[in-house]
């Protein structure tokens, strides 16, 4: 799971808190379609809910929110109004699709299909027996093979076969609604908390929005894409502006997990889970100015194909960010920014602190575009190149990067930059390492092999401050991709260069590794190279204690002494007890104490580091 989708749960409860700040005039409307008293004609109130989304849509207006009980709603929600905000109880699902299961409705039509009338809002173009996905056939009923279905659209006749039972003796879901939202033209409109499933085209789509917010939920089964935002082309030009995907788990779409496209502009894209998609996990094209972050892109392949990435930044996609990403085990490559050669680039991305492994062709791909910046991402065990810079790109600047093990069965290179894109090309303070199994070359460049960064660097001017050293990452096959005390990544980074970020990965500010000498540049000096730097390692303390005096008169002050404990990050508190029930805890590591009865004690003090870890000492001392 994606960093940022662990907070969807606080967002959803925010959101919901604030509804008791809300506004005298807002109205809480409440859906519930399982309810025996639930009516659309009704109320809209808890002992009278309406029974769709679609009829709190139609009354809500702005600053209202429209409360949706667990369910399955089958319909197309188009809300009507800016400012209101859905939200989704747990359980409650938007269906894009009519059950048509029971033996009574089925007919027998060929010899091992069946048929049954069907006229849905949008002709069906999936259909699932038992949750599996049936080939959908467009030629005809004839051509039908097992575990497919055809849609007569004129004669209005579903035909499914799945080798000859009936399929009304199963449970038959087919496609009935284009989209399970569709927020066309709004402003800050929010999404939240739905299971969204099996529409014939997407599952959310967001057109032509300004601010809204599509969070929490839970996307899948679409025919095309997860969730979509867009603008419009034709016959009037519009954007999409300021549109947050946030925190949503996208998978087993038709297409992409998740769709920019045709004018959107300073989307924030964040935390989601998108996997096991038809396509690539996310794809945004004409897309600009926009942060995607914090999301896990994985296992996204297109069956028989060879194309799907977990990012795509297309053509036309200018100055966007893109931080704190993983992709892993997809078909294609784990991120590409490209263009159209002779059509249209892309200008000014920045990729930074981004995590690419074990993909299917390269962990970064950066064609027919300009000015990409490449800064402290790491990108291993990829099938081909680490970081492939082709298709005449200009302008490529690579900072602080590590590229270890890629293409090692394929005669890849950590690095390949081809001969039509050296222009403008800069490279410094990365680690190009391969553990020399295999075929792979550490790089290419120009046509030119090279088998260490010695001779690269010799040859071209270019990695004056790299390494062709182990970077010991720690576990990179279990996804641990922190860098090793004694590696070539540690406290040399170049903290100077455009678009470097201090917080890595996980958001874990740079530190200065003891007996590791800080050769980076800028602030800090003593950075990591890659996507993850190398936290402190916060051991238990170790706790020391001295009385004195050691014998002592009943009312005698004596102190209790534990300034020499240490810790490696720092000791939080001192919790004295002087055995005759007086007890302290505090910051400092002195305490004192006059005894009133005699006797022989035990004094004791526990200290606390920061990270709640403990330890004890014990000296006695004598009262008399």
């Amino acid at each position: 799971m994606s960093i940022g989708r662990v907070l969807a749960a606080s967002a959803l409860a925010v959101s919901l808190a604030g509804l008791a700040a809300s506004p005298a005039l807002a109205t809480v409307w409440q859906v519930n379609g399982s309810s025996a008293a639930c009516d659309d004609g009704g109320a809209g109130t808890a002992a009278q809910p309406f029974c769709t989304i679609s009829q709190g849509a139609a009354v809500a207006v702005a600053g209202d929110t429209v409360n949706v009980a667990a369910g399955d709603y089958r319909e197309i929600v188009m809300p009507a109004a800016s400012g209101v905000t859905y939200t989704g109880a747990a359980g409650a699902r938007v269906l894009g699709t009519e059950n048509l299961s029971g033996v009574k409705l089925w007919a027998p039509a060929l010899p091992t299909a069946w048929s049954i009338p069907y006229d849905p809002d949008t002709n069906p173009r999936q259909v699932w027996v038992n949750d599996v996905r049936l080939l959908e056939i467009t030629t005809g009923p004839a051509d039908l093979v097992a575990n497919s279905f055809y849609y007569d659209g004129i004669a209005e006749i579903l035909y499914v076969d799945i080798g000859g039972a009936d399929p009304g003796e199963s449970n038959v879901e087919a496609g009935a609604y284009s989209f399970g939202f569709d927020v066309n033209g709004l402003s800050n409109v929010v999404v939240q908390g739905f299971d969204v499933m099996g529409q014939n085209t997407s599952g959310i789509r967001v057109r032509t929005g300004t601010n809204v917010t599509v969070r929490g939920n839970r996307v899948h089964r679409a025919r095309s894409f997860g969730i979509l935002v867009e603008g419009t082309a034709t016959p009037v030009v519009t954007v999409s502006d300021g549109v947050k995907v946030e925190s949503n788990d996208v998978f087993d779409n038709g297409d992409s997990g998740i769709r920019l496209r045709t004018g959107t502009i300073r989307a924030r894209v964040s935390g989601n889970d998108s996997h096991d998609n038809r396509n690539h996990g996310l794809s945004a094209t004409d897309t600009t100015d926009s942060w995607i972050a914090g999301n896990e892109l994985f296992r996204n392949a297109r069956p028989g194909g060879v194309s799907s990435t977990g990012m795509i930044l297309d053509d036309g996609s200018h100055r966007n960010q893109v931080e704190r990403n993983r992709a892993y085990a997809n078909q294609d490559s784990g991120f590409q920014v490209s263009g159209t050669e002779g059509v249209v680039r892309n200008t000014a991305n920045v990729f930074v602190r981004n995590i690419s492994d074990a993909n299917g062709d390269h962990g970064f791909d950066v064609r027919e575009s300009d000015a990409t910046r490449m800064i402290s991402n790491t990108s291993y065990a990829n099938v081909n190149d680490g970081f492939s810079i082709e298709g005449n790109s200009t302008g490529t600047v690579l900072r602080n990067n590590i590229g270890v093990n890629n293409g090692v069965l394929t005669g890849g290179n950590d690095l390949w930059v081809d001969v039509g894109s050296t222009l403008g090309f800069s490279a410094n303070y990365d680690v190009w390492f391969n553990s020399g199994n295999g075929t792979a070359h550490k790089i290419e460049y120009n046509g030119v092999e090279y088998d260490s960064v010695t001779a690269f660097r010799n040859a071209t001017g270019h990695e004056q401050q790299g390494s062709g050293s182990d970077p010991r990452l720690a576990n990179p096959g279990a996804g641990n991709f922190r860098p090793g005390v004694g590696g070539s990544a540690l406290d040399n980074a170049n903290a100077a260069t455009t678009g470097f970020q201090a917080l890595d990965f996980f958001g874990i500010a740079p530190v200065d590794i003891a007996g590791t000498s800080n050769t980076g540049t800028g602030t800090p000096n003593y950075a990591d190279r890659g996507a993850v730097e190398l936290p402190r390692v916060d051991a238990a303390p170790t706790a020391r204690l001295s009385v004195n005096p050691q014998f002592a008169r009943m009312g005698q002050q004596i102190t209790a002494n534990a300034s020499q404990s240490r810790d490696d990050v720092g000791i939080a508190s001192y919790r004295f007890d002087f055995g005759d029930g007086f007890v302290v805890t505090q910051t400092s590591p002195i305490a004192r104490h006059g005894y009133t009865r005699r006797g022989l004690f035990t004094v004791r003090v526990t200290v606390t580091d920061t990270a709640g870890q403990t330890a004890s000492a014990t000296s006695a001392v004598l009262i008399f």
